[in-house]
């Protein structure tokens, strides 16, 4: 504050013509919340489960296999929420973050070895989200 002053001075009003990326931020909307929380929740979550896809058949039965998977992606995303991109935990609402895991969760899809009752992989999707979030 004390050197803005000083700046313009020098610079000739350099804090009114710049281009102002602190007010753009500021101006987010919805939307861009909306779509940037889908990318990274489903881009991550996506890593999360080609790396399972990769280890757990074989080495876990069908049965188990799966909550381990969806376990996996839910500690991603809780990271990627609560301490990487902490902007998601602290300036966002309950709905967002309803629809930030939901999304994470769009990439159980990709798992390779689903159990006999696929049924329960969106089951227990639902459940982690009712209970968690």
């Amino acid at each position: 504050p004390a050197e803005l002053p000083k700046w313009t001075a020098n610079l000739g009003h350099a804090s009114q013509d710049s281009a102002r990326y602190y007010e753009l931020t500021l101006a987010t909307t919805l939307f861009s919340t909306i779509i940037s929380a889908f990318l990274f929740a489903v881009g991550y979550g996506g890593i999360t489960l080609l790396t399972c896809d990769y280890f757990i058949p074989g080495n876990v039965s069908k049965d188990v296999g799966y909550l381990v998977a969806v376990c996996l992606v839910f500690l991603t995303n809780t990271y990627q929420c609560a301490v990487s991109c902490n902007g998601i935990h602290v300036a966002t609402s309950h709905a967002v973050h309803f629809y930030y895991y939901a999304c994470g969760f769009i990439s159980v899809a990709l798992y390779w070895d689903m159990p006999a009752h696929v049924w329960l992989v969106p089951a227990y999707i639902l459940c982690r989200l009712l209970i968690h979030t």
